[in-house]
């Protein structure tokens, strides 16, 4: 019984919630761990210098091919799901010297990866990491190969 009562006070909870909410027409919506832009979420690495990590995802939200993809994903899932970035390795975890950025999506059971950037410490350059082939490319080369693929 008291099971019972607490699954129901879930999901009238998870239900008030729901209704409850707006969509944020703010470009960007910033709290302590995470920040939302319209199509974007990102959580923030305490282990990373705030100052290169806001460069970081700064350089990976210009990037047009993951705008596109932010907003492909709200529209065909209703606002319902965003596209994300996260950390996977710094410099310090990969003993490089680069940041590797995961974009993908949280599809309810796990986080399924669009894209993965290296973005290197000394000078910010971006690169495509083709995890398929294993091997590292400028953005201009990626761009060739999607546009010769279609």
């Amino acid at each position: 019984m008291k099971q019972t009562i607490c699954i129901l006070i879930i999901i009238i909870s998870v239900i008030a919630i729901s209704c409850n909410k707006t969509k944020n027409k703010l470009n960007v919506r910033e709290t302590k761990d995470t920040i939302y832009t319209n199509d974007l979420i990102y959580q923030k690495d305490s282990t990373i210098d705030k100052k290169n990590e806001d460069k970081i995802y700064k350089l990976i939200l210009e990037i047009p091919e993951v705008k596109e993809r932010g907003n492909y994903i709200e529209m065909k899932s209703n606002g319902k799901r965003h596209l994300q970035l996260m950390i996977a390795e710094t410099p310090k975890e990969n003993k490089s010297n680069y940041y590797w950025i995961k974009v993908g999506e949280d599809n309810g059971t796990n986080f399924v990866t669009h894209y993965n950037f290296y973005i290197y410490t000394s000078n910010f350059e971006i690169k495509y990491f083709d995890t398929i082939n294993d091997t590292i490319v400028s953005l201009d080369i990626w761009r060739k190969k999607i546009k010769n693929a279609l």
